[in-house]
Parts: structure tokens; C-alpha cells; sequence
């Protein structure tokens, strides 16, 4: 997944940043959505493409058990965008849907409960961690 947003969205998105660095998932995604609907509480007018130009060979990972030939995945992705590459810079563009719902709250994956990842996140944000960041022990 990739997006672009311009400053001023931005600025806004970063005040949130207390909520997005604590949030305990590993998927960032998901903590920058929980993020924004905690904090701001509003919602954001999106443009998504049909056809994504960015892709997760995510088949190759922790979530897919099965085995999985990363040759194989990067290949199949190549193939897609030989297919649909006369499309990629279109001369113009066309809007089409309406309002999209929101995104239901998901159980969080955990993955990101250290504090030292959570202050370095903070500080990442321009905010300040708990420093020196404490040292996790083992229980």
C-alpha cells in the first residue's frame, strides 16, 4: 500500500501521532487508520485507483502458511503490469463512487507494545518519548 497527502493533511495526521506511535499493531496501516478515527474522529476524503502500480508479494510472510516461491509471486505481479502498463499515465481521469464506509475496528495484532519502538516513533513524530527509554524485561 502506498499514498500521498499534502501538508496541511499532514500537520493533521501528525497530531495524531500520540495515538498512531501506541497503538499495538506492527501493521501501520491499521494504527494510522485506529489513529485517525480515535483522534480526529472525522473522516477523510480519499482517491483510490482501481488498479494498485504498488504491490505486497505478501503471500511470502507470516500471515500465509503455505509454501510460497517469491520468483514466482514478483513474476506474476511483472505479468499484471505488463497487461495494464498502456494504462498507467491516461491522458484523463475519471471519478467515479460515492462516500466510502468506515472501516470497521479490528483486533489489534499486536507486535508493537515496546516502548523503546513506541519513543522512537514519538520522537520520529517530533514529539517527545519517555527518554532514556526503558529497558523491557522478560516476564
Amino acid at each position: 500500500m502506498a499514498f500521498g497527502m499534502n501538508r496541511a493533511t499532514w500537520e493533521t495526521v501528525k497530531s495524531c501521532s500520540k495515538e498512531f506511535c501506541e497503538y499495538d499493531d506492527y501493521n501501520w496501516d491499521w494504527s494510522l487508520s485506529a489513529a485517525i478515527h480515535s483522534c480526529l474522529n472525522r473522516h477523510f476524503r480519499v482517491i483510490a485507483v482501481k488498479a494498485p502500480r504498488v504491490y505486497h508479494i505478501g503471500k511470502c510472510g507470516i500471515h500465509h502458511k503455505k509454501p510460497c516461491n517469491e520468483e514466482q509471486e514478483s513474476k506474476r505481479i511483472q505479468d499484471k503490469f505488463s497487461k495494464w502498463s498502456s494504462s498507467f499515465f491516461p491522458q484523463s481521469l475519471v471519478l467515479d463512487g460515492g462516500l466510502a464506509q468506515r472501516a470497521p475496528q479490528i483486533s489489534k495484532y499486536g507486535g508493537w507494545g515496546d516502548t523503546r519502538d513506541q519513543g522512537l516513533c514519538l520522537k520520529f513524530a517530533g514529539k517527545e518519548g519517555p527518554w532514556p527509554l526503558p529497558i523491557p524485561t522478560s516476564t
